[in-house]
């Protein structure tokens, strides 16, 4: 017995549009490369103070990055504008609803303006914050207390300083975990970020393979920036991103860092290998 085509089992087999619809999904399934559909890793500037790639991103003060990683969507810090927080989210083609949960590195509102838009969209949707105050303002946020594992390859790392700069002595990092080696995501480090790269070598027991962010605050001075820069350098972290940052700071960086340093524009996609 010659069997049928599977098409000819499909429904409303007769019109020939429908047909061809459900032929085409068969196919998508059946042929195409899996990682045509799998689930895409990288991570995005939403907001940020550099050059944007195109046209359709604004840059500004505020700060964001969005992540999907690991089967997580989710995003470090939430900028500081309504219209270009939204209107960058918009570009990427990134949804408030796509969003599994947010985390807030420290309670400058160039960094959380815009939880509110995420919190309408999202009722039940988890903010993790850093200890010591700052955020009583946001229903049900979750503190992050040393770290939280969201998932053996997401890691959020709290550090607290005391002579933290400008007020502030509890930031949140974020730490991935690729199979290139370690992503370390800071914003100003207002705390130590020696202290952060610490706590990222006793999880992954690597040297850091990426930090994106900035390493002290925007208004230092350029001369702390180089000594920063050349200390970075010397932990042969391989690439080095400082988003966040001042033009003049960036030019700092890429004059000392060389080869290392990857430019921090605001709505650039950046690709990460699965763990």
């Amino acid at each position: 017995m010659v069997s049928k085509p599977l098409i000819d089992f499909l429904p409303l087999k007769r019109y020939g549009f429908t047909r061809l619809m459900f032929s085409l999904v068969i196919f998508i399934f059946l042929f195409l490369p899996r990682s045509v559909w799998a689930q895409e890793n990288f991570y995005q500037i939403i907001n940020g103070s550099l050059d944007a790639v195109d046209d359709s991103f604004a840059s500004d003060r505020g700060y964001s990055v969005f992540v999907s990683y690991d089967d997580q969507k989710f995003l470090f810090d939430v900028g500081l504008r309504k219209e270009s927080f939204l209107g960058n989210l918009k570009s990427a083609g990134i949804a408030l609803d796509d969003v599994d949960f947010v985390v807030l590195s420290h309670r400058h509102s160039d960094h959380t303006r815009g939880w509110p838009f995420l919190r309408k969209a999202q009722a039940s949707l988890p903010i993790y914050v850093p200890p010591g105050g700052g955020f009583s303002h946001i229903s049900e946020s979750k503190e992050v207390d040393d770290h939280l594992k969201i998932t053996p390859n997401i890691i959020i790392i709290h550090s607290h300083d005391k002579k933290g700069s400008l007020d502030v002595t509890d930031e949140l990092s974020l730490l991935i975990k690729t199979k290139n080696g370690p992503y370390l995501f800071t914003t100003n480090s207002h705390t130590d970020f020696f202290m952060k790269v610490k706590k990222v070598e006793q999880f992954s027991r690597q040297n850091i393979y990426l930090h994106s962010g900035h390493i002290a605050r925007r208004i230092s001075p350029d001369e702390m920036i180089e000594t920063m820069a050349k200390k970075m350098k010397a932990l042969n972290i391989r690439h080095i991103s400082p988003s966040h940052s001042s033009p003049q700071h960036d030019r700092i960086f890429k004059e000392i860092c060389g080869s290392s340093y990857i430019p921090a524009l605001v709505g650039k996609k950046v690709p990460l290998e699965l763990y």
